[in-house]
């Protein structure tokens, strides 16, 4: 028979046990949201949970924290900026409070609840960042008191928060490799294998597919100038430091916006928002804008995002103590006078760049359907014994350099992949391509910093309009430091579009 007593001890037992519970998950702090906010080494510094709820929690890690200084944006800023960085200065505490793929509603519904809810708030830094000002929407998504005490109880006191913190603890114990998560002050940190330059392959291929080609699809949105406006007046009333950051953007993007002649659009769109608000320019172009896709890369998690090393420059350049090795004029104060000579400067230095990076213009036109037309007077011609390139004759010889792998057909022709041979003595210089006995492409053979070796390489083919009537005979030919030409061997079936040049296999 169960008694009064029984069931009081079973209801002591019970609280202590849940008691107990919550204490654990306090302590393991699985998504970075307990009360306690501690930081134990082999417990629990490496959150594995913590990632893709930024949305969720934080709003709350705002009311939790009360930080002086909040950053909002897309991913871009998610991925760059460090908030410990400002500890010593007035700016500090400071919290990233940007979420992956935001819009501009959404960061004025937050700026807005963070202004009611923080009451030492005082500095807001907000991204400046084109794509949020091209027809995305400005619907509104602040969270209700209700909806952020749920919560932060399914974060702190559910069954999922329960087995995320076994998980937690047993990452941190085992000292299992760190993955990609959020870390404390709310900025996204990769996973040690990742591979920046990696993320540069393919670049034209996926601007391609996110954005439109043709400028007048391009527009300018003006319920996004509506909002910045909104910024203005909501900070003004909250007594806010208010600013936007136009960040950073790597070459393969002013690219884009050269090649589509956008500049116009992004002088219009660098007035506007001057006009109305603070901005601080980081998108001036420098060394630290071109680095080159290798390696180890310093300052670029991919070709929209920059790296956690960038963000340091920037926060530094926020605090009024530069980095010394910044870009001269890393940061500038951009007002409207000013617009039309930064845009100029970034048109400017990114022809300079694209002159000096042929094979990728190649690549990004080939992919576009924008190729050069087929001109003898361009590059040169094929001739009986040597190649004519450029005015240079380059003699040729009977033996194989190499193979061709593959063929890819595009918009504008075709992407021709070569392996060269292995055990040369010297290393090709360059690929060229003839189509009808006119050399229509020559690219730099890339160089393994390695190895000195080069074995691979590719170049973007044009063909003529009419190539489909009547299949243009393509050939390629790599070209050495002694002047010499060697064809390319084809043993694949040539594409409809075109003929590949039946040589036979490389030799020895």
């Amino acid at each position: 028979m169960i008694t009064p007593a029984y069931l009081r001890l079973l209801g002591i037992f019970s609280g202590i046990v849940l008691a107990l519970v919550v204490l654990f998950i306090w302590i393991v702090d699985p998504y970075g949201a307990s009360p306690l906010n501690w930081a134990i080494p082999s417990v629990n510094i490496v959150k594995p949970g913590r990632v893709d709820i930024d949305r969720q929690i934080k709003p709350c890690e705002v009311w939790l924290r009360q930080p002086t200084t909040v950053f909002l944006g897309t991913s871009r800023i998610h991925q760059s900026i460090d908030p410990s960085l400002f500890e010593g200065t007035a700016f500090a505490p400071a919290y990233n409070a940007s979420i992956p793929a935001s819009s501009l509603g959404m960061n004025i519904s937050h700026l807005e609840q963070y202004a009611a809810m923080d009451r030492r708030l005082k500095h807001v830094f907000v991204e400046l960042f084109l794509y949020n000002f091209l027809g995305q929407g400005q619907e509104r998504t602040s969270l209700s008191a209700t909806t952020m005490m749920r919560d932060l109880a399914l974060l702190n006191i559910s069954s999922s928060a329960w087995w995320q913190s076994i998980t937690t603890l047993r990452h941190n114990l085992k000292k299992l490799p760190r993955s990609r998560q959020i870390m404390p002050g709310g900025y996204f940190l990769h996973d040690p294998s990742f591979r920046p330059q990696d993320t540069f392959v393919g670049f034209p291929e996926g601007i391609r597919a996110l954005h439109p080609l043709a400028p007048k699809t391009l527009e300018l949105h003006d319920p996004a100038f509506d909002t910045v406006a909104e910024f203005v007046r909501v900070a003004a009333a909250h007594d806010l430091d208010l600013a936007f950051i136009a960040t950073p953007n790597h070459a393969f993007m002013d690219f884009y916006f050269d090649r589509v002649n956008a500049w116009p659009l992004v002088e219009t769109w660098l007035r506007r928002v001057c006009e109305v608000a603070v901005v601080y320019s980081f998108s001036q172009p420098s060394e630290w804008m071109h680095e080159e896709p290798r390696e180890g890369m310093c300052y670029w998690n991919d070709p929209t995002h920059f790296s956690l090393e960038m963000g340091r420059a920037i926060a530094a350049s926020l605090a009024g103590a530069p980095p010394k090795n910044a870009p001269p004029s890393f940061m500038i104060r951009l007002t409207p006078d000013l617009v039309a000579a930064h845009v100029r400067d970034r048109r400017e230095a990114i022809r300079k760049w694209a002159a000096q990076h042929t094979q990728f213009a190649a690549e990004f036109d080939f992919i576009f359907g924008m190729g050069p037309p087929l001109k003898s007077e361009d590059l040169g011609s094929s001739l009986r014994d040597a190649l004519l390139i450029r005015g240079v004759r380059h003699p040729l010889v009977s033996r194989t350099a190499g193979v061709i792998e593959r063929v890819q057909e595009g918009l504008g022709g075709l992407r021709v992949h070569a392996r060269f041979a292995p055990g040369m003595s010297v290393s090709p210089l360059s690929l060229v391509a003839v189509v009808n006995e006119v050399v229509v492409a020559d690219v730099i053979v890339p160089v393994d910093s390695a190895s000195g070796s080069s074995g691979k390489c590719w170049v973007a083919v044009p063909l003529p309009a009419n190539s489909s009537k009547s299949p243009p005979l393509v050939r390629l030919f790599a070209v050495f430091a002694d002047g010499s030409a060697r064809p390319i061997s084809c043993g694949i079936p040539s594409p409809k579009s075109a003929t590949l040049a039946a040589i036979p296999e490389m030799e020895g």
